[in-house]
C-alpha cells in the first residue's frame, strides 16, 4: 500500500488491518455510540446499560484502549471515555486513503 512516496511495512499494515477489524465489530460500534453521548462512564453502569457481562465489556474496552480510541482518566480510573481526537485523526486518514484509491 502506498502512502505518498513510501510503502508501508507489512507489520504496520497488519496492525492497521487488526485495528480496522476491531472498529468494525458490532460490539465496538455499540460501545462507541454509548461513549460518544456520555463522558467518563463507569464499567458497572455501562454493563447495565448494554446488558452485557462486565468481564466481556472490560476485555473489549481494553482492546480499544490499546488502540488509543478509548481511555480512562487518572481521576476516574474505573471509567471510560471516547478519545474524540484520535477518532477524528483516523477518520481523516481513512478519507485520504479512500480518495487516493
Amino acid at each position: 500500500m502506498r502512502n505518498g512516496n513510501t510503502i508501508l511495512p507489512t507489520t504496520q499494515l497488519d496492525i492497521a488491518l487488526e485495528r480496522l477489524e476491531l472498529l468494525l465489530e458490532p460490539g465496538s460500534q455499540e460501545l462507541f455510540e454509548k461513549l460518544q453521548t456520555q463522558k467518563d462512564i463507569h464499567l458497572p453502569y455501562l454493563s447495565q446499560e448494554l446488558r452485557k457481562p462486565p468481564g466481556k465489556l472490560k476485555r473489549q474496552l481494553d482492546k480499544l484502549k490499546a488502540t488509543g480510541l478509548v481511555y480512562s482518566s487518572k481521576r476516574y480510573p474505573k471509567s471510560y471515555s471516547l478519545n474524540h481526537l484520535r477518532c477524528l485523526k483516523i477518520r481523516l486518514q481513512v478519507e485520504a486513503v479512500v480518495e487516493a484509491l
